[in-house]
Parts: structure tokens; sequence; C-alpha cells
């Protein structure tokens, strides 16, 4: 996971290295050897990810975890501390995966209910439903989830399905609303400041 988190800044905060370049005037190699530093600080939350996902399936937690349920019930402990451990510990930039659905017109609803760690527990519920049904073809030659395993994708399924459905009628509510003629709409005031830094 800690390899994760350094490609995500590496790819995702490539400009880092013409910023120093830029404006901290140093040579390429320095400003490069910086973006490679920062990239390994970024994103701290990978760095007790795999971790506590090592220790909710083999560690003490687990035994909390017996019976049927017992995968349903790590995959979503561990969602929900993967999207606490996110929004808790600082970052330099306040980014996470919920914010991967901005362009997304349907999802990106569903922060009215949650914010982006709503959208954060739902990537990564995806993502661990799909991991389990990686596992289970590794394991058994076969994309069917064993029966502990089905709760937890046939949850992700009903929460993705209703999440989606939801955020498609909110999407279609708000475009409706905004194309009444201009004269219906409400005046609103609004004041956006951008933090550049000229060139």
């Amino acid at each position: 996971s800690a390899w994760l988190g350094f490609l995500i800044s590496l790819l995702g905060f490539h400009w880092v290295a013409f910023v120093l370049k830029e404006f901290a005037e140093l040579p390429w190699p320095l400003a490069i050897l910086g973006l490679v530093l920062f990239a390994f600080i970024c994103q701290p939350q990978f760095y007790l990810a795999g971790p506590t996902l090592a220790s909710l399936e083999r560690g003490r937690p687990a035994r909390a975890f017996a019976g049927r349920s017992r995968v349903f019930l790590q995959a979503l402990a561990f969602a929900a501390i993967y999207t606490a451990i996110d929004a808790i510990l600082p970052k330099l930039f306040v980014d996470t995966l919920g914010h991967a659905f901005y362009s997304d017109r349907t999802f990106r609803q569903l922060a009215t209910l949650g914010g982006a760690p709503l959208l954060t527990f739902l990537a990564m519920s995806v993502n661990l439903a799909l991991a389990r049904l990686a596992r289970a073809a590794r394991d058994h030659g076969s994309l069917r989830a064993t029966s502990s395993e089905w709760p937890w994708v046939a949850a992700t399924l009903v929460a993705v399905t209703t999440g989606g459905l939801w955020g498609s009628a909110e999407a279609v509510r708000w475009e409706n609303w905004l194309s009444r003629p201009e004269s219906e709409l409400p005046r609103v005031k609004l004041g956006v400041i951008q933090a550049n830094i000229g060139d």
C-alpha cells in the first residue's frame, strides 16, 4: 500500500517538480528529487491501510469477526477505518479518493449526503468487493465468491445501484431546476477566490 500511495502522488502531483524548479529556482535534478521525496509523504493514509487490513484479516481483531458475517464485517470495518484515517490524517493537500468523482454527474450527488468521505467509503467498498472476487478467482478458479464473501459483494452492489439511481435522479432534478427561465431563479451573490501564484 505504501507503493500505491507513492505512485498516486508521483502521477497526481507531478507538477510539484515544476513548482520547485520555477519558484524555488532549483535545478531540474533537485526539483525531481523533491517530487520523489514529496510523493513518499503526500498520502500517509496508505502507510496505515495495509497493516490495518492485515490486522483485520489475521490479527486479534479477526477473532471478533466470527461466523458467516466475518468477511462482511471485516470489509465494512476496513472501508470505514480507511475513510476515517484519510479524513483525520493531516496532509498538505486535502484530497481523498472521493474527489475522483468530481466529474461524475451521478455519483458526485452523493456528496450532499456525506461529503467526499462518503464517496471515499463507496470507492473503498467497491474495490474491496472486486478484491474479494479476484481472490476467489485465484483461489477457486472461478469468479464466484464464496458464501462468506457474497454478503459484502451483494451489499456493495446494492449500495452502488441505490447511490447511482438516487444520484441520477438528483442530477436530473438540479438540471431541471437550472433550466428554468432566469427570471424564476433566485439571485445569489457569490465570491470565488483562487489562490494561484502568478508565474
